[in-house]
């Protein structure tokens, strides 16, 4: 089994329509945008965390409260997402939420995949 250790986090400070944020990226795909950079950097420590331990990418989960959304791993919340999330973004919690949640998992598959074609 490979593990995902090699998978590389960056998080970067942004603006959007006026108001600091923060992007993340794994291996250089941005895969989260929140208006709250110390957020992000918090999402960050916590893949982190999971990417070391070998979190594969159908571990990677939605869970929903309300109006609220969850990104979650192996029971651990990743993140929380707001309406004021989705502001930022342009986007309803919903949308949010299964974008992030694709683009993570797709982030994940696609390291996986060029690690078995180069060893």
């Amino acid at each position: 089994r490979i593990p995902a250790n090699y998978l590389r986090l960056t998080v970067r400070e942004v603006k959007e329509r006026g108001v600091a944020g923060g992007e993340l990226l794994v291996n250089d795909r941005v895969v989260l945008r929140l208006p709250d950079p110390d957020r992000v950097r918090e999402v960050a420590e916590r893949l982190d965390r999971l990417f070391n331990a070998e979190l594969r990418s159908f571990e990677v989960g939605l869970e929903s409260y309300g109006e609220t959304r969850f990104l979650v791993a192996r029971g651990t919340s990743i993140v929380t997402l707001t309406a004021r999330d989705a502001q930022w973004n342009g986007t309803t919690v919903q949308d949010l939420a299964l974008a992030i949640h694709a683009r993570l998992r797709a982030a994940m598959e696609e390291d996986l995949r060029r690690r078995k074609l180069t060893g």
